[in-house]
């Protein structure tokens, strides 16, 4: 290849390439992302007939625990979703399995405490369609902005979409559930997580990777 044939390649690869759209400062955008999609998500909880249960202390802690460590993952696996592109971003699987296994033990406690651990079977259908209905208008949303970005791992940008709609969801569920949940509850939750991570997966992974 002489220099001219190599010079007018580089040149139609020049016109052609368009340039990587930074994204705004993470702590600006995950805020305000995050009560966008908080609001997007109480509005169809709101469609749903759900409203916030009154919280009386001291039967009420776990609910209240409940939901800080589910927005607080919530919101951190989504300012983890916005840095995903960022060359040289690591994911803190240590503080992130710690947050979790405290998230965990307080959904134990509750479940341990509950005066009727094992419902019928159907009863926490609601609870199902609760997680589902207010994570898929957020994972919409989610993917259809981040679509104007370039990530160097969609795959990883997808697997935190998911946690963080799927942790969203828990932090308004907890605003509307009983302290305390039943076993027919919390696999209902986990049921309505599994079926968000597979919307997420279905939709933004061919959704993100389709050429612009």
């Amino acid at each position: 290849m002489n220099q001219n044939t190599l010079q007018d390649l580089i040149n139609r690869l020049s016109h052609d390439l368009k340039p990587v759209k930074p994204l705004p400062h993470i702590a600006m955008v995950t805020a305000i992302w995050a009560m966008t999609l908080l609001g997007l998500g109480f509005s169809s909880a709101y469609l749903l007939d759900a409203s916030p249960k009154a919280w009386h202390l001291p039967n009420a802690w776990p609910s209240i625990l409940n939901w800080f460590f589910s927005i607080c993952i919530g919101i951190w696996a989504l300012a983890h979703t916005f840095q995903s592109q960022i060359p040289g971003y690591k994911f803190n699987r240590g503080l992130f399995t710690l947050v979790l296994t405290v998230w965990f033990i307080v959904n134990l406690s509750s479940l341990l405490t509950s005066t009727q651990p094992l419902e019928h079977l159907g009863h926490s259908t609601p609870c199902y369609f609760f997680v589902v209905a207010t994570g898929i208008p957020m994972l919409i949303l989610s993917i259809f902005f981040l679509k104007k970005y370039t990530f160097i791992d969609r795959l990883k940008t997808i697997k935190l979409l998911s946690l963080s709609t799927i942790f969203l969801s828990f932090s308004l569920l907890s605003l509307c559930h009983s302290p305390h949940m039943s076993i027919n509850d919390f696999f209902m939750h986990l049921l309505g997580a599994l079926t968000l991570t597979a919307f997420c997966f279905g939709l933004g992974y061919q959704y993100l990777t389709h050429k612009h």
